[in-house]
């Protein structure tokens, strides 16, 4: 679009539109978060975040010094709390998924799984609807 051409790649979005103006409606209403790990594949709906599996899908390094340091070891070194880690390793009964409210928590600190079952089977759906059915995305 900017430079003329048309696109036609099924995983974009002609975001000058946003870029140049204040657009009076939102581009869309979620987003696919893709981390290193497939399984940890995300999607943000509203204030709502749906992660499929625990931790963030990225460095897995488990201890203070290594490159590669991330996960749950991360969160004991940086001090950051979540409901699902004690200790810089996930509780035993944590969930093996995720959701946050982004509205009231964006430091995703407790994970809501449990707790809004509707939700979770709902995101869970759209993001799998997405994964096995890829198309093209309208700009608007």
């Amino acid at each position: 679009a900017l430079i003329g051409s048309k696109t036609t790649a099924p995983d974009s979005l002609n975001v000058l539109p946003t870029l140049l103006e204040i657009p009076s409606k939102s581009m869309r209403d979620h987003l696919v978060i893709a981390p290193l790990t497939k399984s940890n594949l995300a999607i943000r709906e509203g204030h709502w975040l749906y992660i499929g599996a625990q931790g963030g899908g990225g460095f897995a390094g488990s201890n203070v010094g290594d490159h590669m340091l991330g996960g749950a070891a991360a969160n004991k070194f940086t001090k950051q709390m979540n409901s699902d880690i004690v200790d810089g390793q996930f509780k035993l009964d944590a969930p093996h998924e995720q959701l946050y409210d982004l509205s009231t928590d964006l430091s995703q600190s407790q994970n809501l799984v449990t707790s809004h079952p509707d939700i979770v089977a709902r995101l869970k759906k759209r993001l799998a609807t997405i994964q096995s059915q890829p198309r093209s995305v309208a700009t608007p």
